[in-house]
């Protein structure tokens, strides 16, 4: 936990006292003395620094001194993202949140299998979990916009220029000659990731027709997360 993340409403005049998994992380690895300053942020808000003003076996109590300067560099990638298998799913999602992105569709395709839908990581309080999880090893607070939708083709025929009217819009596919570095990019990014087995040839010619570009990381197929994260921190490089 690089940041303690808090909900607006934790705190009382800049006061936040923590009693759940924070505290045990703070007392047992962060292991801070009284007066020390530890990094803290508002979720989806401002970033500052905490001063220890009480330790107990109980709670922490925290004073929050809250800066007007973005600690992080907000993110500039949004991701299509398949619905890959739930227990992939539940490893992936606190990476891509660590990697920044700004809004991440769930979506389904020919090669998801129906039952992913149905994991109970896809509910919100189960989500939200994993995603703060990555937020505080990155230090970030701005939580991913996270959307499910279960009907592609009409999503991209009606919805996507209106979400992303002016990004780069770039689909990973391992068989195409172009490179990431072949491709045209500037200002934000629009990534599409397919499922195990790929996005099937309607699926592809669709993203064509919405612009995007392909591009693959070379002879190696690689599993649909390896590629996300390989892809993200490429992106975050530009």
């Amino acid at each position: 936990m690089n940041r303690i993340l808090i909900k607006e409403e934790e705190l009382d005049d800049n006061i936040v006292v923590i009693e759940d998994y924070r505290k045990e992380h703070i007392i047992n690895v962060l292991s801070p003395n009284i007066g020390d300053t530890l990094k803290i942020g508002i979720l989806n808000g401002a970033y500052g620094q905490a001063v220890v003003r009480n330790i107990s076996s109980k709670a922490i109590r925290l004073e929050c001194i809250w800066s007007d300067e973005q600690e992080v560099q907000p993110p500039t990638t949004s991701l299509i993202l398949a619905m890959p298998r739930p227990k992939v799913f539940k490893r992936l999602l606190p990476q891509i949140a660590s990697l920044g992105v700004d809004k991440l569709i769930i979506t389904n395709a020919s090669k998801v299998e129906k039952n992913y839908f149905a994991t109970h990581w896809l509910k919100p309080d189960n989500y939200n979990k994993l995603i703060i999880n990555g937020l505080e090893q990155s230090g970030d607070t701005k939580v991913p916009n996270l959307r499910v939708v279960k009907r592609l083709k009409p999503f991209i025929e009606d919805e996507l220029s209106i979400l992303f009217p002016n990004h780069s819009r770039l689909i990973a596919h391992p068989y195409t000659d172009n490179k990431l570095s072949d491709v045209t990019i500037s200002g934000n990014k629009l990534l599409a990731i397919g499922p195990e087995g790929g996005w099937d040839a309607f699926e592809l010619e669709m993203f064509k027709k919405a612009g995007f570009q392909s591009f693959t990381l070379g002879s190696r197929i690689l599993r649909s997360d390896t590629t996300t994260i390989a892809v993200l921190a490429s992106l975050a490089q530009l």
